[in-house]
């Protein structure tokens, strides 16, 4: 879930990290949010997100099906004619029947127009696998990021300053773990101040220097 600045939807993850799906954004209207501030998933895999300046809760169903994923393909020849332009309309059914319409005329101009309708795929294969960069040496980093919080679960904060102050929070500002460390790296196990194990989500971590300023912040996206 991401209220920060101007971007206000719900990603979700697979429980390897891979991006499924998203949705959300600014408004009143269902499936919109101003201001979310909290969210929860039920055993039937229901989401529930508190909207906070709309004084509701939104329910989602269970969004575990693939992401649809639509790959139009569609050629067009070139005959003798030197110019011409092609108006193409593409249209993707359960059977995937593809119907190709193009009509040509000598103006000195190509132009492709092409209208999609998407139907839902069922697909194992991901439409987007995340990797990691490497930091230069010396910057902070935090990784793995998305991580799971399984028993072995870890994120790490590496090449933090001398003295600093590791906080992280939920969404919504609630504390949920802070941290002394006495070297440059930090192994957080998921796991919140009283010593369980905190829910799958988003949570915002600041880094602080030892007299109070802010060095670093960011996300950390936790998968089950």
């Amino acid at each position: 879930m991401s209220p920060i600045g101007s971007i206000i939807r719900i990603q979700k993850f697979s429980s390897t990290g891979v991006y499924l799906t998203e949705w959300g954004g600014a408004g009143t209207g269902n499936g919109q949010f101003n201001r979310p501030s909290g969210i929860a998933i039920d055993n039937s895999g229901n989401i529930y997100v508190s909207d906070q300046n709309n004084s509701r809760v939104q329910k989602f169903g269970d969004c575990s099906s693939p992401t649809p994923t639509i790959t139009p393909t569609f050629t067009i020849t070139r005959t003798s004619t030197p110019t011409f332009s092609a108006t193409v309309t593409l249209t993707a059914s359960p059977a995937n029947t593809n119907t190709l319409t193009t009509t040509r005329t000598s103006t000195p101009v190509i132009m492709a127009t092409c209208t999609f309708t998407p139907t839902p795929v069922d697909t194992n294969s991901p439409t987007v696998t995340p990797t990691m960069t490497p930091y230069p040496a010396g910057d902070m980093h935090v990784f793995p990021n998305p991580s799971g919080i399984n028993s072995a679960g870890y994120v790490k904060f590496e090449n933090l300053p001398s003295g600093s102050v590791v906080c992280i929070y939920t969404l919504s500002g609630e504390s949920v773990a802070c941290f002394n460390p006495e070297t440059p790296a930090l192994l957080w196990k998921c796991r919140n101040n009283y010593g369980n194990i905190v829910s799958p989500g988003v949570y915002y971590y600041i880094v602080k220097w030892n007299d109070g300023r802010e060095h670093a912040t960011g996300k950390i996206f936790l998968t089950r």
